[in-house]
C-alpha cells in the first residue's frame, strides 16, 4: 500500500522541524522564565538551548531559510500556544456575548497586559534598562487600574442579574 500526499516530502519536513523548533523553544523560555522566578531548572538551560539550535538549524535544512520571526513571535505568545492546546474549546456566541456585557473578556484582556508588563519589568532588570523598567511599571499599574474596573463591571452586572428583587412593602393598617 502507498500514501499519497498533496504535500511534498520537503513541506512535510519543513512541517515536522517547525513542530521540533515550537516545541524546544517554548520549553526553554518557559525554564528561563521559571528561573527567573526563583524556580526552573538552571542546570537544564544549556541542554535546552542546544536542542533548540539543533531543531532550529534541522529546520534551516529542510526549509533552506530560517524560521520566520513571525512564527518565532507566535511559538512564544502565550495565548497562541493555550488556544493550541485546546483547539476544542470554541466558545459559543451567547457566551462571548455575556462575557463582554459582564466583564470577563475585559478582565481576560487585562490580565493578559499585566503579564506583558511583569515580563517587561523583569526583562528590563535584568539588562538594567531603567527608562524600559519604568515603561513597565506604568503599564502594570495602569492594568491594575483596568482590572479593577473590569471586577466593578462583573460586580454589577451580576449583583443586577441576581440579587432579589426588592419586595414590596405592606401598607401600615389604619389606627
Amino acid at each position: 500500500m502507498r500514501v499519497v500526499s498533496e504535500r511534498s516530502e520537503a513541506e512535510i519536513r519543513t512541517y515536522e522541524t517547525q513542530t521540533e523548533v515550537r516545541f524546544a523553544l517554548r520549553r526553554l523560555a518557559a525554564n528561563i522564565m521559571r528561573v527567573t522566578r526563583g524556580a526552573g531548572s538552571s542546570a537544564e538551560l544549556g541542554k535546552q538551548m542546544v536542542v533548540c539550535l539543533d531543531a532550529m538549524d534541522a529546520y534551516r535544512d529542510a526549509a533552506g531559510h530560517g524560521v520566520p520571526s513571525w512564527d518565532l513571535d507566535q511559538m512564544l505568545n502565550p495565548e497562541v500556544a493555550e488556544a493550541e492546546g485546546r483547539p476544542w474549546y470554541k466558545p459559543d456566541p451567547e457566551d462571548q456575548a455575556r462575557w463582554d456585557e459582564d466583564g470577563t473578556t475585559d478582565r481576560d484582556l487585562v490580565e493578559q497586559d499585566i503579564r506583558r508588563a511583569c515580563l517587561q519589568v523583569t526583562a528590563s532588570m535584568l539588562l538594567n534598562q531603567n527608562p524600559q523598567k519604568s515603561r513597565g511599571k506604568h503599564d502594570f499599574n495602569e492594568a491594575l487600574r483596568h482590572l479593577e474596573a473590569a471586577r466593578e463591571r462583573s460586580r454589577a452586572y451580576h449583583q443586577a442579574k441576581y440579587a432579589p428583587a426588592p419586595r414590596a412593602r405592606k401598607k401600615p393598617k389604619p389606627r
